[in-house]
């Protein structure tokens, strides 16, 4: 079980900073563009903040629904 419990922090912990690195990334190469366009660099901060903050309520409330629907099931089982 503690096996299980590692792998899932490990994974979890992976896909944070996957998320993260594209964003990073996204952000990176829409800068020439933004500050060509006269945007400056509070408007990508704020983009990147968004976008972090639209990510991660989706990551848990998809986490929350998969419980829950596990939750569900342990019930029907017994």
């Amino acid at each position: 079980m503690n096996y299980l419990h590692d792998l899932e922090k490990t994974m979890t912990a992976n896909t944070h900073q996957f998320n993260k690195d594209v964003i990073e990334a996204t952000i990176d190469n829409l800068r020439p563009k933004f500050i060509a366009r006269g945007l400056g660099e509070d408007v990508l901060d704020r983009l990147k903040a968004s976008w972090t903050k639209t990510l991660y309520n989706k990551i848990q409330a998809n986490k929350e629904e998969a419980l829950k629907r596990h939750y569900e099931k342990l019930e029907s089982i017994s």
